[in-house]
């Protein structure tokens, strides 16, 4: 990965709001992750499981154990991204916050639009999702019970999937941003269904860029005739972009 000159534009969100590094102690229970149960590397790193437990719910952690659970050796700026982007930053905000040149997420999204293999940073974004089970824990948890999310928890989903932080969305709810954090990382029914409501969410995107596609084709090939080259030369190239996206929506990729 290339480096990139910071983006300035939206202005970063305030660095302290977010953990984007890891102490000694994380990067070595990371390394121990796949070798000793949970137990066993909160003795070995003398500390408590209930620490290790909160380690859990940070996204750079998430995207520590995902990058050496998959080999993939991602740049810390990919980790940084990806961690921001899990805990529903924007794109732009989180360019911002990492220092990175505005479009470089979608043109890490994109670089391998023609081939089957995702990038590195989409293949972290997939596995963090699964969260880091440990292989050695003794039992699985309880499914969650069929229980209502109350009032506030109902408002919370559709800001967070704007994605608004913790902080703008205790604000808005009156709530404190550690209630929040616990509701998206802890709550297992509000997980479930914060979830079910982003895949809603991304169903509807998919159908509406779906119907415009078409039409986003068809000016691409009329600009294929432009009398200026490099109009023609960039024509094409989005072309195939357009025409490869397409392809992978129709295949749910």
């Amino acid at each position: 990965m290339s480096k990139t000159k910071k983006n300035t534009t939206p202005e970063a969100l305030p660095a302290d709001e977010f953990v984007l590094s890891l102490t000694q102690q994380q990067t070595q229970a990371a390394l121990l992750w796949e070798a000793k149960s949970e137990n066993e590397i909160a003795i070995a790193l003398g500390i408590t499981p209930e620490l290790l437990t909160q380690w859990k719910n940070l996204p750079i952690f998430l995207a520590e154990i995902a990058d050496r659970r998959l080999g993939i050796e991602a740049e810390p700026e990919e980790k940084q991204a990806a961690a921001l982007v899990f805990a529903n930053i924007s794109y732009a905000q989180t360019e911002a916050i990492v220092g990175l040149e505005e479009g470089t997420l979608m043109a890490w999204v994109q670089e391998n639009a023609f081939w089957p293999n995702d990038s590195s940073f989409s293949k972290l974004l997939k596995e963090m999702k699964k969260g880091v089970p440990n292989k050695f824990s003794e039992a699985p948890e309880p499914e969650v019970e069929n229980k209502a999310l109350n009032s506030d928890q109902v408002r919370a989903i559709p800001l967070i999937i704007e994605g608004k932080t913790d902080a703008q969305v205790g604000d808005i709810l009156g709530k404190r941003r550690e209630t929040i954090n616990r509701w998206r990382n802890q709550d297992k029914h509000f997980i479930k269904e914060l979830q079910a409501a982003r895949e809603a969410y991304i169903d509807a995107q998919i159908t509406a860029l779906s119907a415009a596609t078409p039409k986003v084709i068809t000016v691409l090939q009329d600009l294929l005739n432009s009398e200026d080259e490099k109009i023609r030369m960039q024509a094409a190239t989005h072309l195939l972009k357009a025409t490869a996206l397409s392809e992978r929506m129709k295949h749910g990729l």
